[in-house]
């Protein structure tokens, strides 16, 4: 857009001008004004006068430690429950360390004090198996075709600023950046989807602003004048937007090529340099969760051990659509499991199923239900954009009409941008969503000070629709039952690593179920186990209780051993 009278290129000089002006402050501000209050801890001075940049890294990258009081070669910092070591670079104040490679993904501590210390900073860690040559884009619509230039104006003016204040192999990053090329650029919503265009107001908002995926202390950043030197918002929650609406599945998506430049680091520049107008996540989003153990009731079918263990009696689900984003579509499914489960001296080999497995536990759930299956996945790996496009395709569905609910029996430890603006998309249209709260494997080798997150699971909390306990949530974490101990199952995700809960789970539900499958000496019953099948059954419930009742319900965390986790008012809600 110009201005009146003066040539864009000299608006944009003059733009640049002010950044690169507004750069130099940051060489005195880093050492003389961090005023940061948030983590109000005892070690606040150490604290308040440190932050991690860039705010996103994977293992193995170099991240910095920029700091007001001088610290010494070899100090120890903590990432989660692993240490490494930091050196001295130029320019002063920056100091460098590696990020351990057993660092899980996710959001983890840094601190200069100990694994696990209260009042650390923070570092989002992209997970080694979703590192790749290239990410995941979704991009303004509004923006127009020639973003590719802007985008490497803009880094390149501030790789110049950046040669001056910041490390060397830093800015070499951000030069690097400048020539990767954004491509296959599409709506985002799909074929039908045109960019940009005008959305129907929201059904149900939600009362509780999103979490940032960049975890930098906003007040830290506002007294050193980074937030508006790095384009950040000085609150959580701000959405990609554009001049005629908010909707995530109104933009543009497509992948950016990387080559060989640091994943993590990628990330947390762009995400930093362009917030508001494009958004990058890795391009791997997850995986199906699936667990391994012995269970009972062999041979059962669903409904009856959902009778026996629950008092469930029939369910409805009519006018209603479940939505199954996994490993199978319409007609197949093609995930098999890649490892030998004993149970109870009884091997099973290579398990097929996962996504199908899902959608028949939520269709004995709700039996007049319409399942609608959407293979997200290509073996083990789910991909970001696949996954995204398809909760898009549900929000267009729903904008049409209908009733509608998700299942998300999939997921990973890093907190995709694009994966939470699409689940807020669905849930301000009134569409539910529940997610497997993930399994012990997903912690497996973990130190203390580790935490052990599962996206989207983790983010339950900020779907809530109101402050007051017992508000019911449209994003509900689902974590396991143990049918036999009638207690919280050892195979959820931090059952024996409770020190490296990320959140808590919204509710429990069975999930181990018994099916028919072909195997190779013919079909035979298998277990399948884990909060991937204890998803759907709340898939189901919502399902049932949506053909009946206005709204979702309240289904609460009832963790005490013996207790039904489920209450009767939910599990028999509808005729």
């Amino acid at each position: 857009m110009k201005r009146r009278g003066v040539p864009r290129s000299e608006v944009e000089l003059s733009w640049w001008r002010l950044l690169i002006s507004g750069l130099a402050w940051v060489a005195i501000l880093l050492f003389n004004v961090f005023a940061g209050t948030v983590h109000a801890q005892p070690m606040r001075a150490a604290i308040d006068s440190t932050f991690v940049f860039p705010p996103v890294a994977a293992p193995a990258e170099r991240a910095w430690i920029i700091s007001k009081a001088p610290l010494k070669d070899g100090t120890v910092v903590w990432v989660g429950g692993h240490p490494a070591r930091l050196t001295r670079t130029d320019p002063p104040g920056w100091y460098a360390f590696e990020v351990p490679k057993g660092v899980p993904g996710g959001s983890q501590s840094v601190s200069l004090v100990g694994p696990a210390s209260p009042g650390t900073l923070r570092l989002t860690v992209v997970p080694e198996d979703a590192l790749g040559d290239e990410l995941a884009v979704y991009l303004r619509a509004d923006l127009g075709a020639d973003f590719q230039q802007r985008y490497r104006e803009r880094l390149l003016a501030f790789a110049a600023a950046c040669a001056r204040l910041c490390p060397a192999e830093l800015t070499d990053t951000i030069k690097q950046l400048s020539g990767t090329k954004i491509e296959g650029l599409e709506p985002l919503g799909g074929a039908g989807q045109r960019p940009g265009t005008d959305l129907p107001l929201a059904r149900q908002p939600l009362s509780r602003p999103l979490p940032s995926v960049i975890p930098i202390n906003s007040q830290v950043l506002n007294a050193a004048r980074l937030n508006s030197l790095l384009r950040v918002p000085v609150v959580n929650g701000a959405l990609l937007t554009s001049a005629q609406g908010t909707a995530l599945c109104s933009q543009l998506s497509g992948r950016l090529l990387l080559g060989s430049l640091p994943t993590g680091r990628s990330i947390g520049l762009l995400n930093l340099l362009f917030w508001g107008e494009m958004g990058v996540d890795p391009t791997s989003g997850g995986h199906p969760t699936q667990s391994t153990g012995p269970i009972p009731h062999k041979g059962e079918p669903p409904t009856d051990i959902l009778k026996d263990t629950l008092g469930f009696t029939s369910g409805n689900g009519k006018g209603v659509t479940i939505h199954v984003l996994d490993t199978a579509d319409s007609s197949a499914d093609s995930f098999v499991m890649d490892i030998d489960v004993n149970y109870y001296n009884e091997v099973y080999p290579a398990r097929p199923g996962h996504g199908s497995i899902v959608g028949a536990i939520a269709q004995a759930v709700a039996p007049n239900a319409k399942i609608a299956y959407q293979d997200v996945c290509q073996g083990n790996t789910c991909k970001t954009l696949t996954v995204v496009r398809a909760l898009c395709a549900v929000a267009q569905e729903a904008r049409q009409g209908g009733k509608h609910v998700v299942n998300l029996s999939i997921g990973g430890a890093y907190p995709s941008l694009g994966l939470l603006l699409a689940l807020n998309e669905l849930a301000t249209l009134g569409v539910p969503t529940a997610a497997s709260f993930g399994n012990r494997d997903d912690c497996f080798g973990m130190a203390l000070g580790d935490l052990c997150s599962h996206y989207p699971a983790d983010w339950t909390k900020n779907f809530a629709l109101g402050t007051a306990t017992g508000a019911p949530t449209m994003l509900v974490s689902v974590a396991g039952w143990d049918v036999a101990n009638k207690e919280y199952a050892t195979y959820n995700r931090t059952a024996v690593v409770p020190w490296a809960l990320n959140a808590l789970p919204s509710v429990q539900a069975p999930g181990e179920f018994w099916f028919k499958v072909p195997l190779v000496a013919g079909p035979t019953d298998t277990p399948f186990f884990g909060t991937s099948f204890a998803a759907p059954v709340v898939s189901g419930l919502l399902a049932s209780w949506m053909s009946c009742r206005p709204g979702v319900p309240f289904m609460p965390l009832i963790t005490t051993p013996g207790q039904n986790p489920l209450p009767a008012s939910v599990l028999n809600a509808c005729p």
